[in-house]
């Protein structure tokens, strides 16, 4: 969690109401796998954030009520991305089967959450529980201009709530900012306003970015840009009905993001699923590439970026013991063993190896993706990569990585966890 995120406000919130906070510093990963679920153990912990990413890593090779005590968890929240229909299902039987899980989804700019979980109601695969109080949540299709139950449209909050923010701090002639922070979406609109400017040829100055008018137009036109008093948050939802006006809610992924091949509205969140459950995908990042040329000039193609599973290479021999008083030397190459193999050793071993993406493994993919959801979401172009980017906030980078192939320099590269993400999306979109 960063000051950069929601999630640090609500983590720090929870002081308030007399609870204790155990913090997770670093890779979830290190040094195994089950580190979370030991800290859950050894700490008692009874609510646990974490995130869909790590329930994947965790599903095939971590049991957690098998191999730890999870008789203090009570709740499992998760958020960052939409948690899958396989995500619940490896909750409850692997880790703990009367345990609330709860996937929520809000919002920097609000510091709250549109629909989360709710003590009072069944959990239901593949749903968020209902609607937040206060949140007047629905699902709000603009060109039919009406609420729908039971299709994917746009989540709009339909009267004023207690959390929206008033206004931008600051004037046009100021620089600082509020609100602005990476992922809200003021955020994303800013940067849709800067390429604007560079397709007119215009520059976006760090001014012409910041404040806003009298007259609120910069706040306006980033939540208020459609039917007058809603508030556009930006998400591709569905509101199934399951419990009535108040939800469930299946998140589709952002709509700014939406693919739309031959005229049909996917969201990103249908193809992560099935792409990701193949054992040789590790992760994936898709987008919608406008065609160009050809008889299908202007209908979008779906690309899917794939970053494969490694082959695991063996561990390198190690020294037999010597016995030997201890200190703290010992101490540190008993916790951190690798750092002290002669580089000699280093040197001589193997590079990583990549599981390579032939065409029979595309057509595994394309195949997984068409019977779990459709022929519509089959990607027409699969392509390999070394890195997915990510948001220091933990969501995936599909905006950018469209505009790179559009020929668009993205901005905000300083918001990614690893701004040496973008360069083979760039050098791969010189040649598209």
């Amino acid at each position: 969690r960063t000051c950069g995120w929601m999630m640090w406000n609500w983590m720090a919130s929870s002081l308030f109401a007399g609870a204790s906070i155990v913090c997770f510093d670093g890779f979830a990963a290190y040094p195994k796998l089950d580190a979370p679920w030991s800290l859950v153990e050894s700490e008692g912990v009874t609510h646990l954030g974490t995130s869909p990413r790590y329930f994947q890593a965790c599903r095939a090779r971590v049991t957690p009520s098998e191999s730890h005590d999870m008789s203090k968890l009570r709740v499992v929240f998760s958020t960052g991305s939409p948690l899958t229909d396989e995500d619940f299902r490896y909750v409850y039987a692997k880790v703990k089967s009367d345990v609330m899980l709860a996937s929520i989804s809000g919002g920097t700019d609000i510091c709250s959450c549109f629909a989360l979980g709710n003590p009072t109601l069944p959990v239901r695969v593949g749903e968020l529980q209902a609607f937040g109080l206060g949140m007047d949540g629905r699902a709000f299709d603009r060109d039919a201009e009406q609420f729908v139950v039971g299709e994917k449209a746009e989540l709009v909050c339909a009267t004023p709530m207690v959390p929206a923010p008033v206004c931008f701090y600051g004037a046009d002639s100021e620089s600082s900012v509020i609100l602005n922070l990476p992922g809200s979406r003021r955020w994303r609109l800013q940067a849709t306003a800067s390429r604007r400017r560079r397709r007119r040829g215009g520059i976006a100055t760090a001014s012409s970015l910041a404040g806003d008018d009298a007259n609120k137009s910069r706040y306006r036109g980033a939540y208020f840009d459609g039917k007058p008093g809603m508030w556009y948050h930006g998400d591709l939802v569905e509101v199934t009905g399951s419990v009535g006006s108040a939800g469930g809610v299946v998140v589709h992924g952002r709509s700014d993001t939406t693919l739309k091949p031959g005229g049909v509205r996917i969201g990103t969140a249908e193809v992560y699923r099935f792409a990701e459950e193949h054992p040789l995908v590790e992760d994936s990042l898709v987008i919608g590439d406008q065609l160009k040329t050809g008889k299908r000039a202007g209908d979008v193609r779906i690309v899917l970026f794939v970053k494969l599973t490694p082959v695991r290479r063996r561990a390198p021999l190690r020294r037999p013991a010597v016995a030997r008083p201890p200190s703290l030397a010992s101490a540190h190459r008993r916790r951190h063993p690798r750092a002290h193999i002669p580089r000699s050793r280093l040197r001589s071993l193997p590079p990583p190896q990549g599981t390579e993406l032939t065409k029979e493994l595309e057509e595994e993919i394309r195949a997984q993706i068409r019977n779990g959801a459709s022929d519509a979401h089959v990607p027409a172009l699969i392509k390999e990569v070394q890195k997915i980017p990510y948001t220091r906030s933990g969501k995936k980078v599909e905006v950018a990585v469209r505009d790179l192939m559009a020929g668009l320099e993205p901005k905000n590269v300083g918001a990614l966890q690893d701004p040496t993400a973008f360069d083979e999306y760039r050098a791969m979109a010189a040649d598209w």
